[in-house]
């Protein structure tokens, strides 16, 4: 009795800790990418901030060189035409300074945060800029006026051809044109005392050194001689000097109370630490440490430790980071790639590939199922738990999976001894199992894009961003394509076509063309019951070469009545039925005088409603055709947008927008369900983003007959009734996408991506067309659709639709960004992704909310305990209950 009431308890436990959102997906995280990087400056012993060749400054830290913020330098005025080597950047304590050559501002940002701290406008062009103790700076610009920044305030100390400055006792200390000036940094601003030069300081050490140690001493350099000179009484004499083999800089630093020079040679650094020398002149109290380093030398540092940043010399190149500890001697080295793998081509997003073991399962039940004896199906199955049990051994064994007897027997297998083919029995398809797990819930989902620079094609996990594998391509054709299908990926060059596995990126095949590829199409096939109950999709890849198709696999079995889209020229949209391996012209669209802005299809869109239920029970019906095609095109100032039967190219809308000046670039379109949504950005008469619906409703007439597009009289030409409504949207739209989920169920929504960097999630209810906005509405019009309100044309931010949060990402102005959707086997969850050159980034999206998950809120424990105690409760109790029925029989 104890066994069987604890079984059910744990049973019912693990049942209340099923599904879990905070489980199954970390609910977004965000991968900033540099690019490349052309100037880089050390913050720390492993950090650097480092400036990108499109202007942007990213901070990077740690041996991995995670990315802690990114600035956009642009949003300043940074823009892409000034030259990287134009822009300067000196570091301060907890702050840094940007500028660019000739300019007559500087911007402070954090040096933790990157966050924006003030702006500083000066009259004349900045000359140079000197960093001072406690976050201040000196400028020195074209009118010789030198100032100090310090907590936000700008302050004149006067007119000087130049200056130095040196640090002392906890002051800043400014020698310009003999004078000597004191800076002291106070609570209420920047304190400035001159001080008598002569007696604080030596001229000669002062004007002829190239470094001020302190009022005493200073460092000059000549040729590959590096001195230190004191000033005793009126004189100046030499006390220490060295002799290098080259000299690329010389500098001071102070730590704590101790004053290190550093000589820095071609390929060491020598920190000397003449603290104590100063006050003794004892060479013997001089303390050296050395740093040697590799290629060449670009920046140092030092605090505990000294660091040195350079350049490799060799390929690829990197910038490599030596530290050694002052104290304990320590070294460390490691190195930042300058360029780093990014989406510069196409991006797509799949299902994660089903573990092996759940692959085999389905495979054998299929298999059982069409074996006809109980003893080879019995057979058969002792064969599938013999591997699944040596499966559990191998993965239960120390080490991993590909340890101890898996290694020993590919080994056996190498060798030809046949102890290798039994023993595989036992540890078959345990070699990938760590990577891809059995996931039940649809939320592994792998992205995987081309990254032209470095032609590599990069896989990477949806839930966390890491990388499963990079294949490096030696292509240098353009592009055409990318696809997957059944755990194959396809990269389709110009000339040639490549096959990768999706589980390890490695190449299977590669088919060169002599012919130039136009096109790569996924069309649908005809595949056995065995291969779609053991999961497989029902496509294939075709490429076009003109009027004809090749298949990747020539046993490919075609399904009925499928036809392609073709865009021959800006003012030409062409569609072609597929016809084996020919492709016939059913139709042409287009005219000369319009240009062909946009063009959408209905592709995977997936409705389970065929209808929408009216407050007065009647149906207003939904026109579905999975043939429709948008078209947007413009003539002159005049925008329109055609709405196509995909089969046989009939007209079956218009929506005109005239009279205004539109960006041509600002304009997508996207369909799904019954409607059509496209944003344009007008310039003139006034500058605001519109977004625009269309509903398209059918009649019952229509459902049931009238003319149908489809060689089988499937779906219907003619729409009944078109409801447009336009509206307008606070910010610039840059993408746009419809969410998907695995049945259609939940209330969809559409998920924008504005110039601001945010990822907006409208729902589908606010861009309803059949919204009230000519009279009060009444109780029964609120009810006529789902979350029905009146009109508003102004679409307001609301921070709670904003998907990335307080993560900024950062958009292109071309076409190469996507929004990537990908449902989950939980009807109300869709893994969203968005990819750029600039940013990764993936969260899930659950238009109608999680009424299918636990959110963490979600007590599970107290819900365990309750039917825990109500499971005992019925035990100790059922006894009680069947003696008292049992006395009531004996008392009747």
């Amino acid at each position: 009795m104890r066994s069987f009431l604890v079984a059910a308890v744990s049973l019912l436990v693990s049942c209340v800790f099923a599904v879990s959102l905070e489980d199954a997906f970390v609910k977004d995280w965000a991968l900033h990418n540099y690019v490349n990087l052309i100037r880089p400056w050390l913050v720390t012993s492993d950090s650097l901030l480092a400036l990108s060749e499109s202007n942007r400054l990213v901070r990077l830290t740690g041996e991995n060189q995670a990315i802690t913020f990114s600035i956009d330098l642009s949003e300043w005025g940074y823009t892409e035409e000034i030259s990287g080597h134009d822009i300067h950047v000196n570091l301060l304590d907890t702050s840094f300074v940007t500028y660019i050559e000739g300019s007559t501002e500087l911007h402070v940002f954090k040096k933790d945060t990157g966050v924006w701290v003030n702006r500083v406008k000066l009259t004349s062009v900045i000359k140079s800029v000197t960093s001072l103790s406690n976050d201040s700076f000196a400028i020195l610009d074209s009118h010789n006026v030198l100032s100090v920044w310090n907590n936000g305030d700008l302050g004149a100390l006067g007119t000087y051809a130049s200056f130095k400055v040196f640090t002392e006792n906890g002051y800043d200390y400014v020698f310009a044109d003999g004078q000597l000036l004191q800076l002291s940094y106070e609570a209420d601003g920047l304190e400035v005392n001159a001080l008598d030069a002569n007696a604080k300081i030596g001229q000669e050490i002062a004007l002829k050194s190239s470094l001020i140690i302190d009022g005493h001493h200073g460092v000059s350099t000549e040729g590959k001689d590096v001195s230190i000179k004191s000033q005793v009484g009126d004189k100046t004499e030499v006390i220490w000097t060295e002799s290098f083999d080259s000299v690329l800089q010389v500098k001071i630093f102070t730590i704590s109370s101790s004053k290190y020079l550093i000589v820095v040679t071609a390929n060491c650094v020598h920190a000397y630490d003449i603290s104590a020398y100063l006050r003794t002149h004892k060479r013997e109290t001089i303390f050296r440490h050395d740093l040697v380093f590799n290629g060449t030398f670009l920046d140092i540092l030092m605090d505990e430790s000294l660091t040195v940043l350079s350049i490799s010399d060799d390929k690829p190149i990197t910038f490599d980071i030596f530290t050694v500890d002052l104290y304990s001697k320590s070294k460390k080295t490691f190195s930042v790639p300058p360029h780093q793998v990014h989406v510069s081509g196409k991006a797509i997003i799949v299902d994660q590939p089903r573990s092996l073991s759940s692959i085999e399962k389905v495979h054998h039940l299929v298999e059982d199922s069409q074996t006809g004896t109980d003893v080879l199906r019995w057979l058969k199955r002792t064969k599938t738990h013999l591997a699944q049990l040596g499966r559990f051994v191998v993965e239960n064994a120390s080490g991993s999976p590909q340890s101890h007897l898996a290694r020993f027997t590919r080994n056996l297998k190498k060798s030809g001894n046949p102890l290798g083919s039994v023993l595989g029995v036992f540890v078959q398809a345990g070699e990938y199992e760590e990577k891809f797990e059995e996931d039940k819930y649809g939320f592994e989902k792998i992205y995987i894009y081309y990254d032209s620079d470095n032609r590599s094609i990069v896989a990477k996990k949806s839930k966390d961003g890491s990388t499963l594998w990079t294949q490096k391509l030696q292509q240098k054709d353009n592009l055409v394509d990318l696809h997957s299908i059944n755990d194959e990926v396809y990269v389709v060059f110009s000339h040639s076509v490549y096959t990768l596995s999706l589980r390890t990126g490695e190449i299977i095949s590669e088919k060169s063309f002599t012919t130039t590829i136009e096109k790569a199409i996924l069309v649908e096939t005809e595949i056995s019951n065995e291969k779609i109950e053991e999961g497989a999709d029902p496509l294939a890849l075709a490429l076009r070469f003109g009027n004809s198709l090749e298949f990747l696999y020539s046993e490919t079995t075609l399904a009925d009545s499928q036809f392609i889209l073709s865009q021959t020229d800006d003012f030409t949209l062409e569609a072609y039925k597929i016809a084996g391996s020919k492709l016939i012209q059913t139709w042409k669209f287009g005219t000369r005088g319009e240009k062909i802005l946009a063009v959408s299809d209905q592709e995977g869109s997936l409705t389970s409603a065929a209808g929408i239920a009216r407050s007065d029970r009647s149906v207003l019906y939904k026109y579905l055709n999975p043939n429709l095609v948008s078209v947007v095109t413009q003539e002159g100032q005049s925008l329109k947008v055609t709405l196509l039967d995909g089969i046989t190219g009939n007209v079956l809308h218009i929506e005109r927008h005239s009279d205004q000046i539109i960006d041509p670039k600002s304009i997508n379109v996207v369909q799904n369900d019954n409607w059509v949504v496209y944003y344009y950005f007008v310039k003139h008469p006034k500058v605001e983003q519109r977004i625009v619906v269309l509903d398209l409703f059918s009649t019952a007439e229509n459902i049931i007959g009238e003319s149908k597009s489809s060689l089988n009289g499937e779906f219907n030409v003619t729409i009944a009734q078109v409801s447009a409504k336009s509206f307008i949207y606070p910010e610039r739209i840059l993408q746009l996408a419809s969410t998907q989920t695995k049945f259609g169920l939940t209330v969809r929504s559409v998920i924008a991506f504005t110039e601001t960097g945010q990822l907006v999630e409208i729902p589908k209810f606010i861009l309803n067309s059949r919204r009230i906005d000519d009279h009060i509405m009444s109780s029964e019009e609120y009810e006529d659709d789902f979350k029905m309100m009146p009109y508003e044309p102004v679409i307001m931010n609301n921070n709670f639709q904003v998907l990335n949060h307080k993560i900024k990402l950062q958009g292109v102005e071309d076409k190469n960004q996507y929004i990537l959707i990908k449902p989950t086997e939980l009807e109300s969850t869709a893994v969203l992704c968005f990819l750029n050159k600039f940013n990764e980034f993936c969260t899930t999206v659950q238009p109608s909310l999680s009424y299918d998950l636990l959110n963490s809120s979600f007590d599970k424990l107290k819900l365990s305990l309750t039917i825990a105690v109500l499971f005992v409760v019925f035990v100790l109790t059922k006894p009680l209950v069947d003696s008292k029925k049992l006395n009531a029989k004996w008392l009747d």
